[in-house]
């Protein structure tokens, strides 16, 4: 991190402290960032371990930093050292040189050699493939018992679909998941072992498999990343091929994994939504989107690094000082959003939420996110359409951490009485009938 000569600070209730937030604000932050954002939305915090950082949390705030050139995401231009805590492979390569961690003209370099695999039109031509594996999901779950929509649904429609991508073998995807949680249960809660260790194996395996498509290419985005390279002549090329691969695998299907839950676990606290979406299919693609806003897979964006003295707000945020945009407190800031802790499908700014960031790091993979995510609520509801929450009144169970907003479970009891059923007015009974 670069070290940074911050203004002197003479009183210290001044100084947030961010991090090691009580259940009660994991399970529902949005208190904490309404009071932050009405004394101001941009505020210094103090991490767990000390280190200073700059906070923003306000919308327009927000929208400035995370499209301003003047806040880089690689420190070492500033002359720090990487920030990445992600170690080498058993041969010394680095899979730290991804798109989260590079600047322009590397950065756009980079997306340029997979933005193809991830346009609009690519995500288009998935949906056959993402909808069949929404069906292949629910057909597998036994509808007479309690079901876990994240181990049983969300997680093998999204590692199914970005797996398929990058032709991982279907034997080692349940390895690729297992690493994946670890990662990010490390990167939000701090659990340095458990991540060091899972993102080493990873690594390690992800070297070989970009050997074996060095040697012998196929048709899948790995491949065609090597392909438009044209040869691999350094340490560097494999590094980025490693770290590219590493990327689109784990921020590919655990932030899919966190849309669909969200998605769900929204629906099934109002049968009015419900209601609305059984009624009118169409509006499945306004309600994922209105998701995004109102709670944002991903609650910050990556650390950006202020490259100069540069105002935000009524701060100037000093050369070098860490930033982190508080993606989920800007979807509800009341200043831009309307009522902004209602769940609304007719937000007419809902499309202009900050849940896949923005600016030149505007997420590669949103296009087929949101196939995922309207495939896997229409799929949903289309089979049980009387799906209803099964926890036992013990409430929603959210990972720790302020990194992703998701679910460790969804427990829920998809067909009423133990069997399929929807009455002609398309709602809701008490009580089974024929469906007529």
């Amino acid at each position: 991190m670069v070290e940074n000569d911050f203004p002197a600070i003479t009183d210290p209730t001044t100084v947030l402290e961010w991090g090691n937030f009580p259940p009660s604000v994991r399970n529902n932050p949005y208190p904490l960032f309404e009071s932050l954002r009405k004394s101001g939305a941009v505020h210094l915090a103090r991490m767990p371990k000390g280190e200073l950082i700059w906070l923003v949390i306000g919308y327009s705030e927000a929208r400035q930093v995370l499209a301003d050139d003047r806040f880089v995401q690689d420190a070492r231009r500033l002359g720090g050292t990487s920030t990445s805590r992600v170690p080498n492979t058993r041969s010394g390569f680095s899979l730290d040189r991804n798109l989260l961690n590079l600047d322009p003209p590397d950065h756009t370099r980079l997306r340029r050699l997979v933005s193809a695999a991830f346009s609009e039109r690519s995500a288009r031509l998935m949906k056959p493939f993402v909808k069949e594996a929404c069906q292949n999901a629910l057909a597998a779950m036994d509808p007479h018992t309690s079901a876990d929509l994240i181990a049983e649904y969300a997680t093998p429609v999204s590692l199914h679909t970005i797996c398929h991508l990058l032709a991982v073998p279907a034997a080692d995807r349940e390895l690729i998941h297992k690493w994946s949680t670890r990662i990010i249960a490390g990167t939000s809660i701090g659990d340095e072992v458990s991540y060091v260790k899972a993102v080493t194996q990873m690594a390690d395996y992800l070297q070989d498999l970009v050997s074996e498509r060095i040697r012998q290419r196929g048709t899948d985005i790995i491949s065609e990343m090597i392909s438009q390279l044209g040869h691999i002549d350094s340490e560097k090329t494999v590094d980025e091929i490693n770290g590219m691969t590493h990327l689109m695998l784990v921020a590919g299907h655990e932030t899919s994994i966190n849309l669909i839950g969200n998605s769900v676990a929204v629906l099934l606290q109002d049968d009015r939504l419900r209601n609305e979406l059984i009624e009118d299919p169409s509006r499945v693609a306004s309600f994922v989107e209105e998701t995004l806003r109102y709670e944002s897979p991903i609650q910050h964006a990556t650390f950006r690094y202020a490259a100069e003295d540069t105002p935000v707000g009524n701060s100037v945020i000093p050369r070098g000082s860490p930033v982190l945009v508080v993606i989920a407190a800007a979807n509800r800031d009341e200043a831009y959003f309307p009522n902004p802790h209602t769940f609304d499908l007719r937000n007419q700014q809902a499309g202009r939420h900050l849940g896949f960031g923005h600016g030149v790091h505007f997420c590669l993979g949103a296009p087929l996110a949101r196939i995922e995510g309207i495939s896997a609520l229409s799929s949903l509801l289309e089979k049980y359409p009387n799906v209803r929450l099964d926890d036992g009144g013990a409430g929603l169970p959210w990972r720790p951490g302020l990194l992703h907003r998701g679910l460790d479970v969804l427990h829920v009891a998809l067909e009423a009485d133990g069997r399929a059923h929807r009455c002609k007015e398309r709602v809701r009974c008490a009580k089974p009938c024929d469906g007529g």
